[in-house]
């Protein structure tokens, strides 16, 4: 048999999958936010922006670190007669038949930006290669925007 890339792509499937159910099924709140960042200059300016997230996505994806999470306006999306607007990290969820990757000028926004770094083999540190790998690709979101194709996680609500 011919191994192929969407063999290993099902085995980390599975792999996670099995993980995600088992943490789940230990502890029923395995998921949420750890560490919180935002940019106090940006939101005095009207602006959100995320600098660090540090979390578990409700469908088991890890997020950490300083990512690059564009930012959003706020006054768009909070109109002067509302008294609060939820804030949530999303990001798409996974699908067949559609990229879940995309690259860093790409308008496109996929579950993972592809990352390429060089990678030394872990037994022989002279044979390095340049490997892509994906990085989760979480957006700030808004109220109810986007509830239907991406996961969502409740991390702050703005009030007036």
């Amino acid at each position: 048999m011919l191994i192929t890339p969407q063999h290993l792509q099902q085995q980390e499937l599975y792999e996670a999958q099995v993980l995600h159910e088992r943490l789940a099924a230990a502890s029923p709140l395995s998921w949420g936010a750890q560490t919180l960042e935002f940019d106090a200059g940006a939101l005095k300016s009207g602006r959100l922006k995320l600098n660090r997230f540090d979390g578990v996505m409700p469908d088991g994806l890890d997020i950490r670190g300083e990512l690059e999470i564009p930012s959003r306006t706020i006054g768009d999306h909070f109109p002067a007669t509302a008294k609060q607007l939820e804030v949530s990290i999303g990001v798409p969820a996974l699908r067949q038949g559609v990229s879940n990757f995309h690259e860093a000028d790409s308008e496109w926004r996929g579950r993972f930006l592809t990352v390429t770094k060089s990678t030394g083999d872990l037994s022989m540190s002279k044979n390095v290669r340049n490997l892509d790998y994906g990085q989760p690709a979480p957006v700030l979101l808004f109220g109810e925007e986007k509830d239907q194709d991406h996961v969502k996680l409740k991390i702050a609500e703005i009030v007036r």
